[in-house]
């Protein structure tokens, strides 16, 4: 199965403590994609949060 997503936001400044206050997910609702990263690996210099949408989902 190949899954199709759509960007919907970009770039959301996510610099926060996750041990303290963790990324939490959604149990229901419409399927989502969420990227996360951080740079330098590890640091709380520069994390970003991309969200994406389901469009499709396809045979291969």
């Amino acid at each position: 199965m190949r899954y199709v997503y759509v960007v919907t936001s970009n770039g959301d400044d996510i610099r926060w403590d996750y041990k303290v206050n963790p990324v939490r997910f959604a149990q229901g609702g419409e399927a989502r994609l969420m990227l996360i990263t951080c740079y330098p690996p590890g640091k709380k210099k520069a994390a970003w949060i991309t969200h994406c949408k389901l469009v499709r989902k396809e045979n291969m």
